[in-house]
């Protein structure tokens, strides 16, 4: 059995160009050789699919809505979300046994087009494309369709009694790893543990610093401290400026940065947390009236200290605020700040969700399992992460500013299996079309490799070595995708 998960973000002119190159639908599903192929961001609507099933990518040709050894099961939005979202599960003839377009017990969650069941003789696949949260507009929103979704999952393994398959677009990232390092976020209360470490004093101390941390020796780290406050503290004031405005280009959004971390919402996205608005409040005003100081007085004191910034609530901030092209060394030693200060770029309560989710329902992420079943389940008896066969493997990138062309992107499609299927489960591998490598797990870099140079370089593999070169051929198929124009004539075909 083999599935596959695309968001194709359209269907209809996806499934067009896909007629051009294949000549029909089903000889381009025949040449995947998958049973189910789940898509999210079909887009469209159930008017359209019955006025125009070709047109909709529902046919070859005329009104029948088939395609040639395959059955297809659709979800759309209604009035509210017309025209967007969308799923649909393309399945093998005669291989599914029921199907649920509308799964939910709330009628807002199914009327946003976003999941398609599909039960088979083995198990259960919930086809999703889960909500965006908008920069935290739709925050409460998202975490409350998350919670439906587990549900869900549940209640469908308890009334059926077989395994689930999670398949989509989840819009999230619960690991620092499944996004390129620029893209993460940076943790200021790690970043502050780190400085306590350094700030320890003694000889011995300053030993054992450098053992632990080769590529972040003490002087780098008391750099980045002062401009990351620095920043952070000029960020809270340009918020305060953009305060009122309306415009999704201003400055980063201070708040979310605050709310991220602080606010302690329930299962259905309720937030009652009014305490870091004070204190948020309250940083500003001292950081206002220090600039004020340094204006009249001169000097260099910091505006806020990292201390300071993390009692108001602040927690993570992108990596990317603090990136400079000078001097060159910079953001290499950015990059080693990453690495042990660095969280995955979505909000933390969807990536507490994503980790309760895989541990209490048992789901396995695939792309992680690169060993046996029975290897694997005994390193997660163990509390053991199997390592990452296919490096940088992202799935999304702003095509906009041509990130696809560097790899700079996140990983958030999933194929999520219930662990009773892990027998069963072909680990991903090397392929013509999917490079990797099999990289060690970060630990002591000395004794994972002979000589510094070759520590340094590992390290390093991912800022600019070679999983950074593979993966950036990965994510570019080799050349095969031209880079997205500037001329305002769209995105290449």
């Amino acid at each position: 059995m083999f599935i596959i998960s695309w968001n194709v973000a359209g269907w209809s002119s996806t499934s067009r160009m896909i007629r051009e190159d294949f000549g029909s639908i089903a000889s381009f599903l025949q040449r995947t050789q998958a049973d189910i192929v789940c898509l999210q961001e079909v887009k469209g609507s159930w008017a359209k699919l019955e006025a125009d099933p070709c047109g909709m990518g529902a046919s070859d040709g005329g009104r029948t809505l088939a395609i040639d050894g395959w059955e297809s099961f659709w979800s759309f939005s209604g009035k509210a979300h017309r025209g967007f979202n969308g799923v649909v599960s393309f399945v093998r003839k005669d291989l599914t046994w029921w199907c649920d377009s509308r799964p939910f017990s709330e009628e807002d969650l199914n009327d946003e087009g976003r999941v398609i069941v599909t039960c088979h003789s083995a198990f259960v696949v919930v086809n999703t494309y889960v909500v965006n949260a908008r920069h935290g507009q739709r925050m409460a929103f998202k975490m409350r369709f998350l919670y439906s979704l587990k549900n869900l999952l549940t209640q469908l393994k308890k009334q059926t009694g077989k395994p689930v398959i999670l398949v989509g677009d989840l819009n999230q990232t619960y690991r620092a790893e499944d996004a390129c390092w620029s893209l993460r976020r940076l943790s200021l209360p790690a970043l502050r543990n780190l400085v306590y470490v350094c700030q320890a004093g003694g000889e011995e101390a300053e030993k054992t610093w450098a053992q632990k941390f080769p590529w972040l020796p003490m002087p780098t780290l008391q750099r980045l401290q002062g401009i990351i406050t620095e920043q952070v503290s000029c960020m809270l004031l340009a918020d305060d400026d953009n305060e009122g405005v309306v415009d999704s280009n201003k400055s980063i959004s201070v708040e979310s940065a605050v709310l991220d971390e602080t606010r302690n919402d329930t299962e259905d996205g309720k937030n009652g947390n009014t305490g870091a608005h004070k204190s948020l409040t309250l940083l500003k005003q001292l950081i206002r009236e220090r600039r004020e100081q340094r204006r009249r007085n001169g000097g260099s004191d910091p505006l806020a200290t990292l201390e300071e910034l993390c009692r108001a609530g602040l927690q993570g901030f992108p990596v990317e605020s603090f990136m400079r092209r000078q001097p060159s060394t910079h953001n290499r030693e950015l990059f080693a700040l990453t690495q042990y200060c660095g969280l995955p770029p979505h909000e933390d309560e969807g990536v507490q969700f994503m980790k309760r989710l895989l541990d209490e329902l048992h789901l396995c992420d695939t792309l992680l399992v690169t060993s046996s079943s029975a290897e694997n389940k005994a390193e997660r008896q163990e509390g053991g992460e199997a390592s990452m066969r296919v490096v940088c493997p992202y799935t999304c990138w702003d095509q906009s500013r041509n990130r696809r062309q560097r790899n700079e992107g996140t990983r958030i499609d999933y194929i999520l299996i219930d662990e009773m299927l892990l027998p069963a489960l072909v680990p991903c591998g090397m392929t013509e079309n999917n490079v990797g490598v099999l990289s060690p797990m970060m630990g002591d870099a000395n004794s994972l490799f002979a000589t510094k140079k070759e520590a340094s370089s590992a390290f390093f593999d991912e800022f600019d070595g070679r999983s950074a070169l593979i993966g950036a051929r990965r994510a570019m198929a080799d050349g095969m995708y031209p880079a997205a124009p500037f001329d305002g004539s769209g995105l290449p075909l």
